[in-house]
């Protein structure tokens, strides 16, 4: 039955007799298969199609293929009864009754006389149904190659012959009946008429599924010419949910003329009863009742291959079935790059759920079981686990997270919203199993709720001595390895260093394959203990588990690891005052977040936080300001103590810088209960004191000021440079310089002792040790100037700057402090113990912006915010400074330009 059946004139007559031979080769010819249809219903005027069809049987064969109600026999008769066609035209509609030669050759035979063509007594009739010599096809074709002029020769519905019953005489007659017969074959699939020949020989011209398939404009006219206009958006929406389908536009709107709201037309076209009555009676019955069941079976699939429709059928024919069926229908389609997957068209696969359920509702369940179980015994995780939600089975699903170590994915990586947005559908009345605890503790640490993440974590350790013992290691390495990473946020080191110790040992524990395939999970245990190290005052403890964690950490599923690793290394080396290795890996770690696709309110704002206090000591407070401000979109700061004080301490010294000392005060005292959560250990304690003792000087209070650093131990070098500035503000330089001691203490971090030389200098300068003050200053300009830190010698006393002033020489030797702090310095002289840079030409204006920026460092899509700039004109930019500079790479341009003083 053609998509054209209930339009078609039927005419009265109950049949013509097709004289035979035998009798059996004559069946009763309804004339409404010899008539061209003519159609009831409006027809939407395709004239691309049917300009095609009119160049195409110029040529020998016409082949138009597409999935049942496609459009192909409305498109061709709207040909014919345009009168386009190049001569007769015989019109033959095939059907089931035709599926040996004998009948077909009769249909043929039959349709061609109807046309108006004589074929001569000489040509005969065929002998038998189940066979047709040569002889006879030779008359036939001889007949039509001595035409006058071309007949066009038109078989709808093809699809209706078995492959191989009439495609190899059918192909005879075609090739000896040149030039003159040209052949128009309308089929669901693909016809074996030897097209690779005709289509090198070019005389094939194919009209295929794609080309069916109505425009958002074509759609449109439909619904205009049912009386149901819809606007171009609705259109083109249905338009994509149909895939063009002709017959489920026209049923939409069929339906929507019957009273649907256009604004629900996205929802008729996958969801009306008659569109899936068409499929199910015209697609789906017509095929074997093995095929039927296959499609029934796989239906719940959002793709099936060969291999996984055995495993839900029980059968062994899955691949050739899935095979027949892509290359017969359109609703049936190969994935683009997976040969073995097929995907199923949406109303397709609606239809066959509905029968499923109406016929089977108990088989659905167990067939998502089934499923879950194949694909993730075949590493198609998320897939196994939706398909277990969809079974209600809360147990397999977790099960499937914990026993392919992929906890991990609930935190970090490409399937963690899938996966999370599956989970959220856990009922809170559940009894859970310790893999469903597991996946709820991990769920928590996601909504960065400690309570429920930790409760969760003893339910799931409490019950894991009672899973089988294959099981036991997978389960417990994801207790231990969550444990780490909530670990951060009660600020527990202990518990995270020993649950990093288990969690190792369980790694050695699990098969080695499955752990290889999620290195996330090492990835986050290492970085997570680092982070924890790091900010707890353990920075080389930290570089180290930070550094194995980036070794750990390869695929897309790391991304946030290892831009986490990299973050928290940049901030190991500005604690030791390299700056500009903490600006190289702050910029990889903003790169990365760039690339991973994650949200940015999402990621771990801590390459930002970096990038702020390298901003900050090399004086670029517009920068430190972007950075800081990027930072606190982060969920992160909301619920992580370190990084919500961080953000805060780089706020405060923004009010400072800009003599807001009161405000910037009252932001470091709004950190209590932050700070509170904090190790007594870690570093930002006697940072935030330093800063606030800052402030309370600027502001005069000297008493509050040594009182915000009373708590800080004796021996600690912040104490004394904080203790020296209070001093010196008081007017005693001489206590300064007794709190500072004669000699400098052993080295700690370069951003600190180049404070405390400058401070020691300041005292020598008021007690009038010009000689002694100089010798200080030299010692901290040799001391900042290999990583640029700036922002002490700003704050230092106006002193410092009047000798940068006034010595040429010691000027010349630091440009690299620019001219804020040396006016008369050439920004462009390079230092004369470094080797020049090669310079092409010199740096625009722009260029020179784009390029501090850079070494902030930002992205280019930061750099294009900060400086309203598009991305493309930014890279523009960096391509012209990398040729100007002779570089290669952003850091190679920002080193030479450093060198030479340009920035």
């Amino acid at each position: 039955m053609s998509e054209l059946s209930r339009y078609r004139l039927r005419p009265s007559a109950a049949g013509v007799a097709v004289p035979s031979h035998g009798g059996s080769a004559g069946p009763t010819v309804l004339a409404s298969r010899l008539s061209v249809p003519q159609p009831k219903q409006p027809l939407v005027v395709r004239d691309q199609l049917l300009r095609r069809l009119s160049a195409g049987v110029e040529r020998q064969l016409t082949l138009v293929h597409g999935a049942a109600g496609s459009g192909k026999t409305l498109l061709v008769a709207d040909w014919v009864n345009a009168g386009l066609a190049p001569g007769p035209v015989a019109w033959v509609t095939l059907d089931k009754d035709a599926d040996a030669p004998g009948p077909f050759w009769a249909y043929l035979l039959h349709g061609l006389q109807g046309c108006g063509l004589s074929l001569g007594a000489e040509v005969g009739r065929p002998a038998r149904a189940e066979g047709i010599d040569r002889p006879f096809l030779a008359r036939v074709a001889a007949v039509l190659s001595e035409l006058s002029g071309p007949v066009v020769l038109v078989l709808d519905e093809y699809d209706a012959v078995p492959p191989g019953v009439v495609d190899a005489d059918l192909d005879f007659v075609l090739r000896n009946a040149a030039p003159h017969l040209r052949l128009v074959v309308l089929s669901r699939r693909m016809p074996d008429l030897r097209l690779a020949r005709y289509r090198v020989a070019g005389e094939l011209t194919e009209i295929g599924p794609a080309d069916l398939a109505f425009t958002p404009d074509e759609a449109a006219e439909l619904f205009r010419l049912h009386g149901v206009p819809v606007s171009n958006g609705t259109a083109a929406a249905l338009t994509a949910r149909t895939d063009g389908w002709a017959t489920g536009l026209r049923l939409s709107a069929l339906a929507m003329g019957r009273g649907s709201d256009p604004a629900e037309a996205q929802q008729v076209a996958t969801q009306h009863g008659a569109i899936a009555d068409f499929i199910l009676t015209e697609v789906v019955d017509e095929e074997p009742p093995e095929t039927q069941d296959l499609l029934l079976r796989t239906c719940l699939l959002e793709r099936v291959s060969g291999e996984l429709a055995d495993a839900l059928t029980g059968r062994s024919d899955g691949q050739r079935r899935l095979t027949e069926l892509s290359q017969a229908s359109s609703f049936v389609r190969a994935v683009p790059g997976a040969p073995s997957w097929f995907r199923y068209h949406e109303i397709f696969a609606r239809a066959l759920q509905g029968r499923l359920v109406a016929e089977q509702p108990t088989l659905v369940p167990r067939l998502h079981r089934e499923a879950s179980q194949w694909l993730a015994d075949n590493d198609r995780l998320t897939d196994a686990v939706a398909h277990a939600v969809e079974a209600e089975d809360w147990a397999l699903a977790a099960g499937h997270v914990v026993d392919h170590l992929a906890i991990g994915h609930l935190l970090v990586g490409l399937e963690t919203h899938r996966l999370g947005s599956l989970f959220a559908r856990l009922p809170d009345e559940i009894v859970p199993s310790p893999d469903v605890a597991l996946v709820r503790a991990a769920l928590a640490m996601t909504r960065f709720d400690v309570a429920d993440c930790v409760d969760a974590l003893d339910r799931a350790e409490a019950g894991a001595d009672r899973v089988p013992r294959g099981h036991q290691a997978a389960l417990r390495l994801g207790i231990a390895a969550v444990r780490v990473i909530v670990s951060r946020l009660t600020g527990d080191l202990p518990t995270a260093e020993r649950a990093g110790a288990q969690a190792r040992r369980l790694m050695a524990q699990v098969p080695a394959e499955r752990l290889d395939g999620h290195p996330e999970l090492p990835a986050l245990v290492l970085s997570s203990l680092g982070t924890m190290q790091l900010w707890h005052g353990s920075p080389d403890a930290a570089e180290e588990n930070l550094r194995a964690a980036l070794a750990a950490a390869h695929g897309p599923f790391t991304d946030v690891a290892r831009t986490n690793c990299l973050g928290q290394l940049a901030f190991v080396h500005v604690l030791y005052g390299r700056l500009r290795d903490a600006s190289d890996c702050a910029l990889q770690a903003l790169q990365l977040a760039d690339r991973s696709g994650v949200p940015p309110e999402s990621r771990v704002p801590v390459g930002h936080l970096a990038a702020a206090a390298v901003a900050w000591e090399w004086n670029d407070l517009p920068a430190t300001r972007t950075h800081t401000q990027q930072a606190a979109s982060s969920v992160a700061a909301l619920h992580d103590p370190s990084i919500a004080v961080t953000i805060a301490l780089l706020r405060a010294r923004d009010h400072l810088a800009h003599g807001r000392c009161q405000e910037a005060v009252e932001i470091l005292r709004g950190t209590r209960e932050e700070r509170a959560r904090l190790s007594e250990w870690s570093f930002l304690l006697p940072t935030l004191a330093f800063e606030e003792a800052g402030g309370l000087v600027s502001c005069g209070e000297l008493d509050q000021a040594r009182e915000a650093v009373s708590h800080l131990p004796a021996t600690s070098p912040v104490l004394r440079v904080a203790l020296a500035r209070v001093e010196l503000v008081a007017g005693r330089p001489d206590a300064a310089l007794a709190v500072l001691g004669d000699v400098p203490g052993p080295p700690t971090s370069a951003l600190l002792d180049v404070r405390e030389l400058l401070a020691r200098a300041d005292a020598l300068h008021a007690l009038h040790r010009e000689g002694e003050a100089r010798e200080q200053l030299e010692q901290a300009l040799r001391l900042a100037r290999p990583d640029g830190i700036r922002r002490p010698f700003v704050e230092a006393d106006p002193w410092v700057r009047d000798e940068l002033g006034r010595d040429a020489d010691l000027a010349a030797r630091h440009s690299w402090l620019g001219p804020g702090l040396i006016p008369s310095a050439r920004r462009a002289a390079a230092a004369p113990d470094e080797a020049p840079a090669l310079v092409v030409e010199p740096l625009s204006d722009r260029e020179v912006d784009v390029l501090r920026l850079v070494a902030q460092p930002m992205t280019s899509r930061e750099v294009a915010e900060t400086l309203h700039l598009s991305v493309h004109t930014v890279k523009t930019h960096l391509r012209s400074i990398f040729r100007k500079l002779s570089a290669t790479s952003r850091n190679q341009a920002v080193r030479r330009a450093r060198k030479l003083g340009i920035i």
